[in-house]
């Protein structure tokens, strides 16, 4: 009998160039890409460090993932999987982990999307991906 498992590839280097150097409140960053082609994982967790920033009320970002395959309109953000989760308060760098994200055997394009009250810090942020699947042992 089978055992199921997860499995855990390599996390990325920094997929982050300054996509998210001072992106305004409400603003979506420009793409970052991860390519699943040839791994062909089921999930990743995505990290966000994000450099020393104080955010407003409520704040929060949301990571829209999209493939070629889903992909309606990336510059309108509209279309693919959406994620949401609150950004700590008060002044500091911050780390936002997305767990659990459904990624495709595709070209995948991340956005961020800046709900955070304030704009983000000028540098100092990073994006990694860590991609898993499920396995038999």
């Amino acid at each position: 009998m089978a055992t199921m498992k997860w499995g855990f590839s390599s996390i990325t280097s920094n997929l982050l160039g300054t996509q998210l150097n001072s992106l305004a409140d409400g603003s979506q960053s420009a793409k970052v890409e991860y390519d699943n082609s040839s791994n062909r994982n089921l999930y990743a967790q995505i990290k966000i460090k994000l450099g020393s920033f104080t955010p407003g009320t409520d704040p929060y970002l949301l990571l829209r993932v999209l493939t070629e395959s889903n992909s309606e309109d990336p510059d309108a953000g509209v279309g693919g999987d959406i994620y949401k989760l609150a950004v700590a308060t008060g002044t500091g760098a911050k780390i936002i982990i997305f767990p659990m994200i459904r990624i495709y055997p595709f070209v995948h394009h991340l956005f961020i999307t800046n709900e955070a009250g304030a704009a983000l810090a000028s540098s100092g942020h990073s994006l990694y991906v860590e991609p898993y699947t499920e396995v038999s042992t």
